[in-house]
């Protein structure tokens, strides 16, 4: 089990805060919470581009999916 909480990112900015576990046993990268900064949205295209990333991750750490965690946007 690998914990990560890694700055969120757009380009040079920080928006946010993220808490994920890749769970090697059950396949999925946990997204356990969000926190995104003072003044920063959480839309629809942010959401998106934010879920492609993770997929690229889960991949990357060898798990087949993204679960998102009960209560994971703060």
């Amino acid at each position: 089990m690998r914990l990560l909480c890694l700055p969120a990112l757009e380009g040079d900015k920080q928006i946010g805060r993220i808490d994920m576990k890749a769970d090697g046993k059950g396949g999925s990268l946990d997204v356990k919470r969000l926190w995104l900064e003072p003044g920063v949205r959480p839309s629809t295209g942010r959401l998106d581009l934010l879920d492609a990333e993770l997929q690229r991750i889960a991949r990357f750490s060898g798990v087949e999916k993204v679960a998102y965690l009960d209560g994971w946007r703060a």
